[in-house]
Order: C-alpha cells, then structure tokens, then sequence
C-alpha cells in the first residue's frame, strides 16, 4: 500500500539546516504533494495563513490521531534553550537573543499543540545537534546532511 502524498512547510529554507532539510525533501522516496520553502519576508504570507491550510490537510487526510503523515508543525530548537543546561553550557555559547529566541519557540510549540490538538495537528520540537553551519561554526559534531538526514528518520 503506498502512502498518500504529503505536504510540508518548512522555514528559514534559505541557509543551514533549513536548506539542506529542503534538498533532503525534494530527494526523498516520499511522497510530497506540495514542499512549501520559506524564508524571512515580512510581506509574505502570516501564521494565520498555514494554520488554515494545515487545518484542512488534517481534515481531508482521513487518518485519524495525529502524524507526521497527516499534518504537522515541527520546529527546530536547540538543548541550548533549556534552562537545566544554561549554567552548564553558557560560558562556551554565550548568545543570549539566541538561547531565549529559541526557549520563546519551545514555549510556542508547547502552547500551539494545545491549540491544535483538537485538529488532530502534531506539534514537535526537534533538536539538530551541534552541526558544522554558520552558526554552529567548524567545530560541529555533525554535516548539515547528517543532522537533518538524522531528524528525517
């Protein structure tokens, strides 16, 4: 039996794990109706505008609960927002807009499953490693393509 084609939103597709995570998208075996690639633009399409159409991906899927193959909003945060680890890890990654930026997203994707719960809408955070990008610098553990290839299986 084979799958029903999926569409996906994915953000920041313009460099680093975004990019790849795109390439890794178009390059699969799965089956993708549509791959929406996003990047900052304040004149693009609101929030408001992808919740409408996840909403209606969950409803026309016809599988019940929630899946990654029915609609999903996954978000990529980091370990570095987690206050347990802050102490710890904040004297060798000193970049506070970073860390809370990203501990704002957790706080969102915790607050948008609630939300989207009732639709049968998987809300997930997932965290890359520490990946050889621009932000990660040359020192990462991990290639863009082995991060987002790990987060794909």
């Amino acid at each position: 039996m084979s799958s029903k084609p999926i569409s996906i939103l994915i953000t920041g597709a313009n460099r680093g794990l975004g990019l790849e995570m795109v390439k890794q998208m178009i390059e699969t075996q799965r089956p993708l109706s549509v791959l929406f690639a996003c990047c900052r633009d304040p004149d693009g399409p609101r929030a408001e505008e992808f919740i409408s159409l996840l909403r209606a991906a969950a409803k026309d899927s016809g599988t019940p609960g929630m899946s990654l193959r029915k609609a999903a909003v996954i978000n990529i945060s980091t370990l570095l927002s987690s206050n347990e680890v802050a102490k710890g890890t904040y004297s060798r990654f000193p970049d506070l807009p970073y860390r809370v930026s990203k501990a704002a997203l957790n706080m969102m994707s915790v607050c948008a499953s609630v939300e989207l719960q009732k639709d049968e809408i998987l809300c997930m955070l997932l965290h890359p490693g520490w990946v050889r990008t621009d932000m990660g610098g040359p020192e990462g553990e991990l290639g863009a393509d082995e991060s987002v290839e790990g987060m794909l299986k």
